[in-house]
């Protein structure tokens, strides 16, 4: 009886503190600007909810990619908030999140393993490239350094 009564007592406990939401927990995600599919600038016209997280993009077929493989497009967001470049040095499309490398003391993602070699073979030529993706995060409200 005396184990019933502590039980109970835990369990009501737990749930009155449960209730007061200290065990809950709540994800900040940063502004996001730039649309996960294409790299290109979002706007609030084209969204769709995942995850209790509203995924802004470029256009409304982006939309329907993201639709596609949810799970990849998060990552490349999670990415582009850490910094990493936007869009594609070489092609100039959206990233995919697994084809990158090392330059310069910082990742680069890209397109695919095509547009991966193509930076390994002449990285020199990409260079300004990857300054003008810099330049362009900067212009953007909130990501200048």
């Amino acid at each position: 009886m005396r184990q019933t009564v502590i039980v109970l007592s835990a369990a009501i406990l737990l749930a009155a503190v449960a209730g007061c939401g200290i065990f809950r927990t709540t994800t900040h995600y940063p502004k996001q600007y730039f649309c996960p599919v294409t790299g290109n600038p979002s706007g609030a016209e084209f969204s769709t909810a995942h995850e209790g997280r509203t995924i802004y993009f470029a256009d409304a077929q982006c939309a329907e990619i993201f639709q596609q493989a949810p799970e990849k497009y998060v990552r490349v967001l999670d990415l582009i908030a850490e910094g990493a470049n936007q869009r594609c040095p070489v092609s100039d499309g959206g990233i995919d999140p697994d084809v990158f490398c090392e330059y310069r003391g910082r990742t680069v993602y890209f397109a695919g393993e095509e547009q991966r070699r193509e930076f390994k073979r002449g990285f020199e030529k990409f260079t300004p490239r990857l300054q003008a993706l810099d330049a362009e995060r900067g212009k953007v409200e909130g990501w200048a350094d």
